[in-house]
C-alpha cells in the first residue's frame, strides 16, 4: 500500500471479515519501521460500494486533524494495523481488536537521489 505526501490517498483494507462490532469506526495506526515513531487517525466512511473490499480516503498534511483521516508522515517505510472500535475519537488502541495489518509506503512527492561524483576509471584493453 502507498501513501502520497502531500496528497489525497485511497487505501483498500478487508475490515469486515474480521470485524465484529456493529457499525465500527477503525483506527488507522503507522508506525515507522525507520524511527520505530507511530502516528494515528481515525478512518472516515467507507467509500466502498462492494462487500469484499473497503475503501477510505486518507489526507497526507501538514498539520493533520487526527480525528479526521489525516495524518502527517515522513518517508519511508510502515507497519499499519486497523482496529476496530465503537468510538469516533479513541486515538488508543489498547484493548482494541486488531481486524487489518500490513505494510505500507510512505513516498515523497518529489525524487530525493544523492549524487555521488563518478570516479575515473581507466579501462586497458589488450588485442592479441
Amino acid at each position: 500500500m502507498i501513501i502520497q505526501k502531500d496528497s489525497e490517498n485511497t487505501l483498500i483494507f478487508t475490515l469486515k471479515e474480521l470485524t465484529t462490532i456493529q457499525s465500527a469506526n477503525y483506527l488507522l495506526e503507522l508506525k515507522s519501521k525507520e524511527t520505530n515513531q507511530t502516528f494515528y487517525t481515525i478512518l472516515g466512511e467507507n467509500l466502498s460500494v462492494y462487500s469484499r473490499f473497503d475503501s477510505f480516503v486518507v489526507n497526507e498534511k501538514t498539520s493533520p486533524n487526527a480525528l479526521n483521516s489525516e495524518v502527517e508522515l515522513k518517508q519511508g517505510q510502515y507497519i499499519y494495523k486497523v482496529y476496530e472500535q465503537a468510538s469516533a475519537t479513541n486515538l488508543n488502541p489498547t484493548g482494541l481488536n486488531c481486524v487489518e495489518e500490513g505494510r505500507l509506503i510512505c513516498k515523497g512527492t518529489t525524487t530525493n537521489n544523492t549524487q555521488y561524483p563518478l570516479a575515473t576509471t581507466t579501462f586497458t584493453s589488450y588485442e592479441p
